[in-house]
């Protein structure tokens, strides 16, 4: 691999290069070939340790380059601790959340959520319970950072999303819109949720103010705290809230 084209694949590790040059960088094996058999059009470069390059040299794409190269290069190249066997460089695409989306189905609306791991976790969360759109507040981690694509196991690709202010959400007086807090209702409270927001807040700070002064009511996971646990982590938070209102909408 050239010094050029190593660096320019470590500069993607950065925000402002990401959107400098419109490419995003996606790890390990199980993502890249999710990518492989739905999206291979976006991929433009493969780099593929030299145990893993018979499984790829093959790949049947004219769109794409495969670079061999060896685990001492991948760890440069990688973001995390261990090299992974594969990483490609994608041209970023996703479906833009409508404002009407809100109005067709339940949606989750984060509210400064700060960690990748956290914000990976919760598009995969909202894929695996099939809520199609989540709207972010302006102080988001950014889905395309490389934590956030390798902990959604590419439902970042899969599930609508869009940055966005809740009030600019909220133009429907009838509209729901949920919190989830500590000291909410039970969420044994709620029934069927057919369209609305539900709510999930910052790591540390919970949801802002100006979230809860627009929210129609406030949602707690029933029993918190029955053992002494502070609080829970926003993404299991967020995935325990999306198996009850599924279970309350008749959904297997």
């Amino acid at each position: 691999m050239s010094k050029s084209k190593a660096k320019f694949i470590r500069s993607l590790q950065l925000r402002k290069y990401r959107q400098k040059y419109h490419k995003i960088v996606v790890e390990g094996i199980k993502i890249l070939n999710e990518l492989l058999d739905e999206y291979p059009e976006c991929i433009t470069t493969i780099c593929v340790q030299n145990d893993w390059y018979t499984q790829y040299a093959d790949s049947d794409s004219t769109s794409h380059e495969i670079i061999r190269v060896s685990e001492r290069e991948m760890q440069q190249l990688t973001s995390f601790k261990t090299a992974p066997p594969v990483l490609a460089v994608v041209e970023p695409f996703f479906s833009h959340a409508q404002l009407e989306d809100v109005t067709s189905g339940l949606c989750l609306y984060l509210d400064a959520i700060r960690d990748p791991g956290n914000l990976g976790t919760i598009f995969r969360i909202a894929d695996w319970f099939g809520i199609r759109s989540i709207f972010l507040s302006p102080d988001t981690v950014e889905p395309f950072n490389p934590k956030v694509i390798q902990s959604s196991m590419a439902s970042i690709f899969r599930v609508k999303w869009a940055y966005a202010e809740l009030k600019d959400l909220v133009s429907d007086t009838e509209l729901t819109v949920l919190a989830a807090t500590m000291d909410g209702k039970p969420m044994s409270d709620f029934g069927e949720m057919k369209n609305g927001l539900l709510v999930l807040g910052n790591e540390s700070r919970g949801v802002s103010d100006e979230a809860l002064n627009i929210a129609t009511d406030c949602v707690s996971i029933s029993g918190h705290m029955k053992l002494g646990a502070e609080s829970l982590n926003v993404a299991v938070a967020a995935g325990i809230l999306c198996a009850h209102f599924q279970l309350m909408s008749g959904e297997s």
